[in-house]
């Protein structure tokens, strides 16, 4: 009888652990470097002076947060975030870098530093912090944050 709870235990064990690699993190993450992570904040970049809200929005996932340099708490409705990017689209707006960093993970891609924001007549230098996920093969921003640089 012990031998066969063994080996019982035995098998459930080896079943186990065949099944595992099924729900665990095999190690195969998209190839992503910081060149790749710059490229993406490129991509939302090049959408900004299209006069289309909806063409910005596009690289934001469905459940994302966004906070302004001119606004004091974050948005997470996505249609008062799509009225934001509706108005700051007209002042055909240009963001580039000028400093910044990435943090890449498996799935995520934390992307922070200083950008320079040109809308109509004004310059500002933000910090900002943008998180990309890739969800089914897309990167998309689930938080972007931005602060006036001091």
């Amino acid at each position: 009888m012990t031998a066969k709870r063994f080996y019982a235990v035995a098998v459930s064990s080896l079943v186990l652990a065949a099944a595992t690699p099924a729900f665990a993190n095999t190690g195969a993450c998209p190839a992503m470097d910081a060149t790749k992570a710059t490229a993406l904040f490129d991509r939302w970049a090049k959408a900004l002076p299209g006069h289309n809200a909806d063409l910005v929005l596009a690289h934001y996932a469905p459940q994302h947060s966004f906070k302004s340099y001119s606004q004091d708490a974050a948005l997470t409705d996505r249609t008062a975030i799509r009225d934001y990017w509706s108005d700051f689209v007209d002042l055909t707006p240009r963001a580039t870098l000028k400093q910044s960093d990435a943090r890449i993970d498996c799935e995520t891609v934390v992307k922070s530093g200083v950008k320079e924001i040109v809308a109509g007549p004004e310059t500002v230098m933000a910090n900002f912090t943008m998180e990309f996920q890739n969800q089914d093969g897309v990167w998309l921003i689930t938080r972007h944050e931005m602060n006036t640089a001091d």
